[in-house]
């Protein structure tokens, strides 16, 4: 007979038990996760901001694109971090982000 997902829940629940707490320096800490949140005591940058570099175009610009055929795009300005560009990417041209 099948047990309900509620009871294999509880049986799960009642024979886990919680881990230690080990203290690592940063280095050893790859594969592990943290037992507790932690709290910057400030934000850095402090606004709002994307920190991805890259290109901003125009989708249908590059819809045709392939690996043979590249979608070749002049950067026609740029956007430095924490600035803004009133006017939308031109048309057949890429923004330096």
């Amino acid at each position: 007979m099948m047990m309900s997902v509620d009871e294999a829940w509880g049986r799960i629940c009642s024979a886990a038990q919680p881990l230690a707490i080990e203290r690592r320096p940063l280095e050893q800490a790859a594969g592990r996760w943290l037992a507790e949140e932690i709290i910057a005591p400030v934000d850095l940058p402090p606004f709002d901001n994307s920190a991805m570099d890259g290109y901003a175009l125009r989708a249908a610009d590059t819809g045709q694109a392939s690996s043979r055929t590249p979608a070749v795009l002049p950067v026609e300005g740029e956007i430095i971090a924490g600035a803004w560009q009133a006017h939308p990417v031109p048309d057949g041209a890429a923004v330096k982000i």
